[in-house]
Formats: C-alpha cells, structure tokens, sequence
C-alpha cells in the first residue's frame, strides 16, 4: 500500500470549488481508497491504495466530476515528497512567518527565470525554484501579493497549486512517515 497526499487546486475559496470534505472522504472509502483523511476544508486528502498514481489521478477527478460537479486534476505527492519540499525551503530565516511562505507544487517540469519574475515581486517578496518545487516568500500575505496571483500564468502548466509552510507541515504530520 502506498500513502497519497493528494492536493485538489480552488477548494471551498471564496464560495468556488465547493467540496464538502466528509462526503469526499465517504466517497473515497466507498472507492476502496483507505485510511483516507483530509485537513482542513481546502482539498487536502491522505490515502491509501495499492494503485498507480496515474489511476488514483483518473479515480479522484472522475469522481469531482461525477460527483461534485469540479473539474479538478488532483495534484499526488507521496509523504517523501512533500518532506523534501518542506526541507529544500529556501527561506528558513527565524523571523518569516511559515503562513507566509508558499510551495507551488505541479506535476509538469517548471522552468524559472527570476530575473522576468521579479516583476510580479513587491514589497520584499521573493521566489525561487528549487527540484520543481517553486517557492514564494509573501511578507505582506498572500492575499496582497501580485506575485502569488501570477504564478498561475507566468509558468503556463495546466496543473498548479500552493499551498504554505504552515499547511504542508500539518498535512505531513498526518502522514505515517
């Protein structure tokens, strides 16, 4: 069996992508997907399966689809995955808030120029992409950052999502590594 950390990108933010995670999870199980959890209600699931990714993928978007009305494209990390994320951050200085910190994560191979993205950057922020993973230090919030609103286009994939320091630690404490 091997344990899937599955990301689902626009859940349940600002009244789009509503997913109600309990009648995911009961979903998921009647799939055969086990030990599934979730944390919080922003598409993050924990399970486990004996499939390929490549199947788990096509399973959990047919089921969005099917039975959720959400064209989404689930995002798959296994546990060692996100761990090297967590440890590659390059911004580890003791005074940045984790909330502030983003990992953009994608199943495509991400080119980056920072000299063309420092355009999007204000305000101190800055990127870097390190195996894959792009980081992104918002000092001021996601939330005012052009910067986190561009990642999106600057790296053309069809498949991105983001999540920051704070949440992909509490979802690998979920994980039996």
């Amino acid at each position: 069996m091997q344990e899937w950390i599955v990301l689902l990108k626009a859940i349940n933010v600002s009244g789009t992508g509503k997913l109600p995670m309990a009648a995911l999870r009961d979903i998921l199980s009647q799939h055969g997907f086990e030990d599934v959890r979730t944390y919080i209600q922003s598409g993050n699931i924990i399970l486990k399966t004996a499939l390929s990714a490549d199947r788990v993928t096509k399973i959990i978007a047919d089921i969005l689809r099917d039975s959720f009305e959400l064209e989404r494209v689930p995002l798959l990390l296994r546990p060692k995955d996100l761990r090297e994320a967590i440890l590659c951050n390059p911004f580890q200085d003791d005074d940045i808030e984790p909330k502030n910190i983003h990992i953009i994560f994608s199943n495509e191979v991400l080119s980056f120029d920072s000299i063309s993205f420092q355009q999007y950057c204000l305000a101190g922020e800055r990127a870097e992409l390190i195996n894959n993973f792009f980081y992104l230090h918002a000092p001021n919030g996601a939330g005012r950052s052009k910067a986190m609103r561009a990642y999106d286009r600057y790296f053309n994939a069809q498949h991105l999502t983001a999540r920051n320091l704070n949440s992909c630690q509490k979802i690998l404490a979920l994980c039996e590594v």
